[in-house]
């Protein structure tokens, strides 16, 4: 990278996509489909006793979006990324 340091993953998968195209690194998994499943995990680990069922329920079902997806997509390939 030229002596460059790039902390950021987002420029670092753009940097190889640039500068190394093939195989691409893009995945055609859609980013939402992730964001929301770390936030409701780390709200379930945070939850208050009074608190954790709820947030129990919205992890699983974050988690049953990602399982829904992955089957859906499990014949495309052998991998997610292509």
């Amino acid at each position: 990278m030229d002596g460059r340091w790039i902390p950021d993953s987002d420029a670092i998968l753009a940097y190889l996509e640039e500068t190394h195209p093939e195989p691409s690194l893009k995945s055609d998994v859609p980013p939402e489909l992730g964001a929301a499943l770390f936030g409701s995990f780390r709200g379930f680990l945070n939850s208050k006793p009074e608190e954790t069922a709820a947030k129990e329920a919205e992890f699983e079902a974050e988690l049953k979006k990602v399982d829904d997806y992955l089957q859906a997509h499990v014949s495309e390939g052998e991998d997610l990324c292509g």
